[in-house]
This record gives C-alpha cells, structure tokens and sequence, in this order.
C-alpha cells in the first residue's frame, strides 16, 4: 500500500477517465463460448442465467494505462424477460410505447494479481430502442 500509480491521463496527468487514453471500449473483449469459462462468477449465479446472456472477458496486462498489476474483467450481458406476461405485448388499442420487451443488465468483475488498483467499471449505454425501430 502507498505506491505511487503514475496512470496515463486523460484530462490531466491525475485523471484518467475512461482508462486512460485507450480505454477498454476500444480493445477487442473476448466472448466466452461457455458459461463454465467465466471465472469471477460463482457456479450458482452462472446456472441461473438466462439463454439470453453473453459472458467476456479482458486482459488489462501488468502496466497498462500505468495501472500496476494484470487485471482480468468479465462482463456479463443479459437481456431478462419481463415476469409479467402481460406485459410482453401491447393490448389492443394500447400503443407500442406501452410495450416491456424486457430488462437489459449489465454486471463487471474484476480481480487483479497483484497490489491494489482502482478500478470502477460502468457502461454508459445510452440508447432507447422504440424510437430507432419505429423508422424501419
């Protein structure tokens, strides 16, 4: 603890947003063709999810973005089916804004190998899927 983290800044040499200046949006993720790939989900959680669901995972070598240690990543992408059947299709009369296709979850893990390093991983998936489909 107490070691100096000399990351590649982004804003200035103390903020590194995103990674640093290759973030991990811009590096080829790697699909897990098996569920029993994953390694930083528990056997429970992955005997519950649905056929609807991608595991990948990354590889942040030792030193990247000036960031100490190997840091392996695994995201999980679903796409939940709504519980209530109801809800699957609009009611006569009701307009397709009205209709639920679901819930789409994002879930990160990460581990790293050696010391500490900070890591907060988000997604800022920002898009509204009725709009775009209403022009096609």
């Amino acid at each position: 603890m107490g070691a100096d983290i000399k990351c590649c800044g982004v804003e200035n040499e103390r903020v590194s947003l995103h990674g640093g200046p290759v973030g991990f949006d811009y590096v080829p993720w790697k699909q897990l063709g098996a569920v029993s790939e994953a390694t930083l989900f528990s056997p429970s959680e992955l005997a519950s999810l649905p056929d609807s669901s991608a595991l990948f995972r990354l590889v942040s070598p030792d030193g990247d973005q000036g960031y100490p240690g190997a840091l392996t990543v695994e995201a999980l992408v679903s796409l939940v089916a709504p519980t209530d059947q109801s809800a699957r299709a609009p009611k006569p009369g009701e307009s397709k804004q009205d209709e639920y296709l679901g819930t789409f979850v994002y879930v990160f893990r990460a581990k790293v190998d050696k010391d500490v390093t900070p890591v907060n991983l988000t997604s800022v998936s920002c898009f509204v899927p009725y709009p775009v489909l209403t022009y096609f």
